[in-house]
């Protein structure tokens, strides 16, 4: 419902911004508003259909029509006028006369090929065959026999009888794990040179700069 202005048609329309504050009450309004019985809000239209109904009654969903190949216009056209339709009304009778020349659009071409991959996909049995002479049978193996409890308070399973089989060689080296290696044995020899302890009885030099180290001495000489 939308409220109309208050005032007659001789009478001046009331300014919101001019009407003063009230204490204890709220400023008096502007718009004709409905009486005090009006209920504001959408009205809501129950479903005919409730709750229980749609638990006791599932409805299931039609699903989509398969996709089918359609008629391929451009191979219709190109083999008309090979056949000799020229014109257009020949080639629209060829066009009726040979439904059958198809094309299969993108996605079901690629739905064709996943499924004839999934069919070619081994689905198993995977793992070990199993021994011919092995005389185990199912009671024996649920009941347990063929486990021993005897370690029951270690905490990790006896692994001694397992084979493990085709172990990988170890990986061959490569030109940058070479030259790493070899960079890494520099570095190596290069800290032990440095952190070597000095020769005994080798005689250390005068520390002296660079620029006097082909300078004469001159002490003891006369001027």
């Amino acid at each position: 419902m939308q409220a109309k202005k208050r005032g007659s048609a001789g009478q001046r329309a009331m300014r919101r911004t001019m009407i003063k504050d009230k204490i204890g009450e709220v400023r008096s309004t502007t718009y004709e508003l409905p009486d005090n019985e009006f209920v504001y809000g959408a009205h809501s239209h129950p479903d005919p259909e409730g709750a229980g109904a749609v638990l006791s009654k599932w409805v299931v969903g039609t699903p989509s029509q398969p996709k089918e190949s359609q008629q391929s216009f451009i191979k219709t056209n190109r083999q008309a006028t090979m056949s000799g339709c020229i014109t257009a009304r020949q080639q629209r009778e060829f066009a009726k006369a040979h439904p059958e020349i198809t094309f299969t659009p993108p996605a079901l071409k690629k739905e064709r090929e996943l499924a004839e991959s999934r069919r070619r996909h081994f689905d198993g049995p995977f793992g070990m065959r199993t021994n011919a002479d092995a005389r185990e049978s199912v009671n024996e193996l649920i009941a347990a026999k063929y486990t021993s409890f005897r370690h029951d308070e270690t905490d990790y399973p006896d692994l001694t009888g397992m084979k493990k089989k085709g172990a990988l060689p170890k990986p061959k080296p490569t030109q940058a794990s070479r030259a790493l290696q070899e960079a890494g044995r520099r570095k190596v020899e290069s800290r032990a040179v440095i952190d070597a302890p000095p020769a005994t009885g080798a005689a250390s030099a005068d520390f002296k700069l660079s620029k006097f180290k082909n300078v004469p001495p001159r002490i003891g000489q006369t001027g």
